[in-house]
């Protein structure tokens, strides 16, 4: 039976003044639709409107990538669109942008940018675009984009930088979160960058991660340099410094201490309690700069809280293992220990998994499922309680 088409709308919202001309170009479109068509296992994407073959040849690179990356059986799309034979014309100066979270690693790209470049350099930051419906869920309406907003104004007035607040709904195109993180939020950084073309040549996307540590990942220095174009070039920006070092830098930047955000789980402030709320005040706190940061509203940090937490993969590990010894020389054994008997439950947790996955693979390439069907058989179902419901009389 034919599978009935589902239509669906992206839109992109950005202020007037920073509005793409009406050129029919689909730069954004693709970069917004090309890696949810290629998890969707669709043959061929097409588009109306035309794109720069610079943009065509990266993203078709970028999905092979994607294609080696993934666990799934990927097939890179067929692109069906018009090349454009011409680059545009500006029709006025163009600047430098970088997106802005408020978090560690785009606070260091900006902090580290103007401390490179001079005030008349294009390559200096102008303007940081924070994007509502990325990090913050687009259908959440109990006021803190709002909030984030206002939070990231005062740090523009500051840094000396122009805010500007994109909305869009491309996010709603994938829900899966493991999906956005390892696929599709680098390209859609990009297209978000390409639609505002007509006042920006170069955006800046922050790195995740240092280059030793770095996993395939949606934002990666092999993708993002693929989404740009003739006239639009994405930079992924900061992969050499590690996360600590990037703390220290915005140690001596009271700026960004005063705007931090790493969660979005209350509206104000830094719930100070989750896995990553925890990380970024022991990092703070190995930078000497803990008690200088205002934005988590619970601030304490003890060895109790590192004792409920074992690390999720081998990259947060690492981030863990470089705090040992600064934790330590800030006077904080107590953190420095607690850190190792983290890494200690780790170790062994990733070894009994690999332990279990080899043992997965040995059952189904050589016993053909033998023992996850002796599993099956032998497994005995919980008995849930049915609780009584009750007539007041």
């Amino acid at each position: 039976m034919p599978r009935t088409p589902q239509v669906q709308t992206v839109t992109f919202e950005v202020p007037v003044d920073f509005a793409m001309p009406s050129d029919l170009n689909a730069a954004h479109y693709l970069l917004a639709c090309f890696p949810v068509a290629l998890r969707a296992g669709e043959g061929r994407l097409a588009l109306e409107g035309v794109v720069d073959p610079d943009l065509l040849i990266g993203v078709q690179e970028a999905m092979q990538w994607l294609a080696v990356w993934s666990t799934r059986l990927l097939r890179p799309l067929r692109i069906e669109v018009a090349v454009s034979q011409s680059v545009p014309e500006s029709p006025r100066q163009r600047f430098a942008a970088s997106f802005l979270s408020g978090g560690i690693d785009s606070l260091f790209t900006i902090r580290r940018n103007q401390m490179l470049y001079g005030g008349s350099h294009p390559g200096r930051i102008s303007a940081g675009v924070f994007v509502d419906g990325f990090d913050i869920d687009p259908g959440r309406t109990d006021g803190t984009s709002e909030a984030a907003l206002d939070e990231l104004r005062a740090f523009a007035d500051v840094a000396g930088i122009q805010l500007i607040p994109v909305r869009t709904d491309l996010r709603r195109l994938d829900m899966s979160n493991d999906a956005w993180m390892h696929q599709l939020h680098g390209a859609a950084l990009a297209a978000v960058g390409h639609s505002l073309k007509a006042r920006f040549f170069r955006f800046y996307v922050a790195s995740s991660y240092h280059i030793a540590q770095m996993p395939p990942w949606g934002s990666h220095p092999l993708l993002d340099e693929h989404y740009r174009s003739c006239d639009v070039q994405v930079c992924h920006d900061g992969a050499e410094y590690t996360r600590l070092e990037k703390v220290r830098l915005l140690a001596e930047w009271q700026p960004a201490l005063a705007a931090l955000r790493v969660c979005r789980r209350m509206r104000h402030a830094n719930c100070g309690r989750c896995e990553k709320c925890v990380r970024s005040k022991l990092e703070l706190a190995a930078a000497g700069a803990l008690s200088k940061c205002s934005t988590f509203d619970y601030a304490q940090l003890t060895a109790e809280e590192l004792d409920q937490i074992t690390p999720s993969t081998a990259h947060k590990a690492q981030w863990y293992r470089e705090l040992v010894q600064p934790l330590a020389a800030q006077g904080r054994e107590d953190l420095a220990r607690a850190i190792s008997r983290m890494l200690r439950r780790y170790a062994v947790t990733r070894t009994v998994h690999g332990c279990w996955n080899m043992l997965r693979t040995v059952d189904q390439q050589m016993l053909g499922g033998t023992l996850a069907r002796a599993k099956r058989a032998f497994h005995v179902p919980r008995i849930r309680e049915v609780p009584r419901i009750t007539r007041n009389q």
